[in-house]
């Protein structure tokens, strides 16, 4: 069985009236050869949309300003210097195989929304798929929850000393800044993440730290847990394998005992289908008493790029004590 993997189509754009019609001719190619894959894989396999339902899904994007001909679009920033076209709702992925292709410099490349490496590479390209066009709202369900809590129990945001593991362009870090936290330092794993904050937000994190969770050395350990966070914060990074549980439990048990836990996850990783580790681990913190939850609430983490919504749980929860290590075996 072939693995469903696409090349790059550059495409040299000469005349700038000629973008939408070679934005389309991209997707065109690359869905083509995604879809030959995937019939080659899965012989007999019958589409699952009906006519109306693709009509209802294409005007859905269409609302969200992204121009659409045929099932392909492409979408332009505000100063027009960023293009980005979106594979046609016909084309259904998985969350971890979806892409776009943006024009950079006259040239039109694929990216995998979750390479983010090569997705933060392009100024704005992040927070227009994901934000602008597939309408992202898990920073601010995820800050709105914590808020309210915070609130409940007459906690001052100023108080909070956050750890925001995963912590990418510095999405979550605004939100935590807006909501009045003073000391928050971000934590990746790619120092691709780190430039995109520095670019994107400067001085927004105290500090910004690319390490890997599983694999601290002594001193990184030691300046992390010299931060005394109080506050973890986890938004649209667990479940892909970006970071696995060992990740998540070793920040969470940088945190204090009575310290907040601010996590979202996709509800399919806390099914008992789930294979991630996550649902497992989860749900023995939440029966010990490990975690002690707070709120928890489903909601729509974003569109799909083929118009189906994504939902997500997000938790706020008080750590109560360590994650022993059998709880990861």
């Amino acid at each position: 069985m072939k693995c469903l993997q696409l090349n790059p189509i550059p495409v040299h754009l000469k005349d700038p009236r000629t973008v939408g019609t070679q934005a389309e001719t991209i997707l065109t190619e690359v869905a083509a050869e995604a879809l030959a894959l995937r019939k080659e894989q899965e012989p007999g396999r019958k589409a699952t949309l009906t006519k109306d339902k693709k009509e209802e899904r294409s005007a859905e994007f269409m609302t969200n300003g992204v121009v659409r001909a045929t099932g392909r679009g492409s979408s332009t920033s505000t100063n027009g210097e960023l293009l980005v076209a979106l594979p046609g709702p016909s084309l259904s992925m998985t969350q971890d195989g979806e892409w776009c292709v943006v024009c950079v410099d006259d040239n039109w490349r694929r990216i995998r929304f979750h390479d983010y490496d090569e997705l933060y590479s392009v100024p704005g390209l992040y927070e227009k798929v994901i934000y602008d066009i597939l309408r992202c709202d898990s920073p601010h369900v995820v800050r709105s929850l914590l808020q309210a809590e915070l609130s409940d129990v007459a906690v001052p945001a100023d108080e909070l000393r956050v750890l925001d593991l995963g912590a990418g362009n510095g999405i979550v870090g605004q939100e935590l800044a807006d909501l009045g936290a003073t000391f928050v330092v971000g934590v990746d794993i790619i120092e691709a993440a780190a430039e995109a904050a520095e670019r994107d937000r400067p001085g927004l994190y105290d500090k910004y730290h690319v390490v890997d969770m599983t694999a601290l050395d002594e001193g990184q350990r030691r300046e992390l847990a010299g931060y005394r966070f109080n506050t973890l914060t986890c938004v649209a990074a667990l479940g892909f394998g970006d970071i696995p549980p060992r990740a998540f439990v070793a920040a969470y048990n940088l945190i204090r005992p009575g310290g907040w836990i601010v996590f979202n996850i996709k509800e399919d990783f806390l099914s008992t289908g789930d294979r991630s580790g996550f649902s497992g681990l989860i749900r023995a913190m939440l029966d010990d008493g490990t975690l002690e939850l707070r709120q928890r609430q489903r909601y729509r983490h974003r569109l799909a790029t083929d118009g189906h919504p994504l939902h997500y749980v997000a938790m706020v929860g008080i750590k109560r004590r360590d994650v022993p290590e059998c709880m990861l075996r």
